[in-house]
């Protein structure tokens, strides 16, 4: 359901902002390095830091000005 308003993230950004998707499953270590407990969980990471997180579903118009804020 996420992939569409993640899409369309990476595409209103472009080369400013990497945008990626974890399966929590199969990369169990970095879910529990970034303390993921519910799904979905997304986070803004600087580096390897955690800036901001959301967890929850949020849609496209949701996640551009969570960006910006943080740019």
């Amino acid at each position: 359901m996420m992939v569409p308003h993640l899409q369309g993230t990476a595409k209103a950004f472009g080369s400013r902002v990497r945008v990626g998707k974890l399966d929590s499953d199969k990369y169990a270590q970095a879910a529990g390095k970034w303390k993921v407990q519910g799904l979905p969980t997304l986070l803004l990471l600087r580096g390897e830091q955690v800036v901001d997180r959301i967890e929850g579903m949020v849609t496209e118009e949701q996640l551009v000005p969570w960006v910006e804020r943080h740019l």
